[in-house]
């Protein structure tokens, strides 16, 4: 039976018995990392859909506001020269990178 296994390996019953335990704890071990591997994948998930959430939010309102804009001002019906325009467009898409940045750098660390 087991003790003649055991006896073959040249261990004693105690030995035996030490390393049979030792492997229950190692497997009890394993499940509790599983599952704490688990909820962080679930918690994850869970950040990542916010963060999708919050940038399509963002875009949305920035889109919204950017349509404002456009109907607002125009080269033709403001009296702004192309200069001027071109100025006002780059600052709004170095603004717009900024924010995509910001947000990039949020879910990097929300990852990390």
């Amino acid at each position: 039976g087991a003790d003649g296994g055991s006896a073959q390996l040249g261990l004693s019953v105690e030995e035996s018995h030490a390393l049979l335990m030792k492997l229950e704890d190692q497997r009890k071990a394993l499940e509790r990392l599983q599952r704490e591997n688990q909820m962080l994948k679930e918690v994850r998930h869970s950040k990542d859909e916010a963060i999708s959430r919050l940038l399509h939010d963002l875009q949305m309102a920035e889109s919204a506001r950017e349509s404002e804009t456009d109907e607002a001002k125009t080269p033709a019906t403001s009296m702004e020269s192309d200069r001027n325009f071109h100025h006002r467009e780059l600052f709004r898409v170095r603004r717009r990178n900024q924010r995509l940045l910001e947000i990039l750098e949020l879910k990097q660390a929300a990852i990390e």
